[in-house]
C-alpha cells in the first residue's frame, strides 16, 4: 500500500518530481545494508523477534504518515517503512524454512501469499484513496500492521542458531535489487523535471537495457 500512497500523498502536497523521486529512493540506503546483514541477525536473534520489530515499524510509520507534512516528515516515515521491509524478508524466510515439509514448497507458499498481499494491498489502497482519502489508506495500513504483529506474537519460533556468514550470491542479488530501487525513482524524478516525463521513460529504459548487459557479463563471476 505504501508504494502507491506515499508518492501520491507527496504529489498532493505539491512536492516537485525531484523530491518525490528522492523520497522513494533515499530510504533504500537504509534498506540495502539491512538486507545484507538481516539473514545473519535473523539466525542470531530468531525470526519471530525480527518479524515483531518489522510489524511494529510498519504500524508506527503508517501512524506517522497520517500527520506528516512536507518532505522531511515524509522521508522519516519512509525510513521506518524501509526498515520494516528490509527485515521482513529474512525473518519470514527463516521461519518458513523451519516449517514441516519440503523447504521449497514452504518458501513457495510464502512468496505466493506475499504476492497476493501486495496485489490486494494495492487494490485496497486505490479503493480507499478514491473513496475516503489518504487518512483512510494510512489508517488501514496501520491496522493491517497491527494484525500482523498479533499474528507474529502468536507464531512459534525456532531456536536462534548463532551468527551466520552471508552468502555472496544472495548478497549480490540483494545489492542489485536495492541499487535499482535507489536509482530508478531518483533518476525519474530529476529527469522528469528537466527533460519531461516521456523522455525520462526512454532514458530509464536505455539504462535498464545497459544493466541487463552488465548482469549477463557478471553472471558467471557471481554464480
Amino acid at each position: 500500500m505504501s508504494w502507491m500512497a506515499v508518492p501520491l500523498y507527496a504529489a498532493a502536497q505539491g512536492l516537485p518530481n525531484a523530491q518525490i523521486g528522492t523520497l522513494l529512493s533515499i530510504p533504500v540506503l537504509v534498506q540495502a545494508p539491512l538486507n545484507l546483514v538481516g539473514g545473519a541477525y535473523t539466525d542470531r536473534l530468531g525470526g519471530r523477534r525480527i518479524l515483531v520489530a518489522s510489524t511494529c515499524a510498519m504500524a508506527a510509520a503508517a501512524l506517522w504518515l497520517l500527520a506528516a507534512q512536507g518532505f522531511w516528515m515524509l522521508i522519516l516515515g519512509q525510513f521506518a517503512l524501509a526498515f520494516s521491509r528490509a527485515v521482513f524478508w529474512p525473518s519470514t524466510w527463516a521461519m518458513a524454512s523451519e516449517l514441516p515439509g519440503a523447504r521449497g514448497e514452504q518458501l513457495g507458499r510464502l512468496n505466493a501469499a506475499t504476492n497476493i498481499g501486495q496485489i490486494g494491498g494495492n487494490l485496497l489502497c486505490g479503493v480507499l484513496l478514491a473513496a475516503s482519502g489518504f487518512a483512510a489508506a494510512f489508517g488501514a495500513l496501520s491496522a493491517i500492521a497491527a494484525a500482523a504483529l498479533l499474528a507474529a506474537l502468536k507464531t512459534a519460533d525456532a531456536a536462534p542458531r548463532g551468527l551466520q556468514p552471508a552468502r555472496s550470491p544472495f548478497a549480490l542479488g540483494g545489492l542489485g535489487w536495492n541499487a535499482s530501487l535507489l536509482a530508478t525513482p531518483l533518476a525519474m524524478g530529476y529527469l522528469a523535471d528537466r527533460i519531461g516525463l516521456p523522455a525520462a521513460f526512454y532514458a530509464i529504459a536505455l539504462a535498464l537495457l545497459a544493466s541487463v548487459g552488465a548482469l549477463a557479463a557478471m553472471r558467471r563471476w557471481a554464480f
